[in-house]
């Protein structure tokens, strides 16, 4: 992707979407927000459950989910987000209760997927300065049940 986004549109998301594609959803009522273990769930379901069918997974919770407005690390449903869609090219996305109750405007629907999906997008593309002098690090197991074939030791 070159650190370019995808072309976008409403139209060819929604035809993709009603061409026979399902929309994966789930709600929770929780007082925290969604953790890693719960949002990877999900994401299990997406890619696994309805691997021909579904492209989107949409969490709804009062609180949102761990790493979208706090400080981030690997154990966050954040960084689970991101690297999903780096190796599925799938989506799960997070409504919190603000955003759900923004849902109420005529339009908000696709706009607010729209947001979600380019940030997901552009989070998860290689920056152009890319540097390419790697280092070995332990990716945390609940990472690297993403990436087929990754060993830690």
């Amino acid at each position: 992707m070159n650190g370019e986004l995808s072309s976008f549109t409403y139209q060819n998301f929604f035809d993709e979407l009603l061409d026979g594609r399902t929309i994966v959803i789930e709600a929770k009522n929780l007082k925290k927000p969604v953790n890693d273990q719960q949002f990877s769930r999900l994401c299990h379901i997406v890619q696994n459950m309805f691997k021909t069918t579904s492209h989107l997974g949409v969490f709804f919770s009062r609180s949102g989910a761990t790493g979208f407005k706090t400080r981030r690390s690997l154990r966050d449903s954040r960084a689970t987000q991101i690297l999903f869609h780096a190796i599925t090219q799938k989506f799960v996305v997070v409504f919190n209760h603000e955003e759900i109750l923004r849902l109420k405007q005529a339009g908000s629907l696709p706009k607010l997927l729209e947001a979600k999906i380019r940030d997901i997008e552009s989070s998860s593309s290689m920056p152009e300065d890319f540097n390419l002098d790697w280092k070995k690090i332990n990716i945390p197991d609940h990472l690297a049940k993403w990436i087929p074939d990754v060993v830690n030791h």
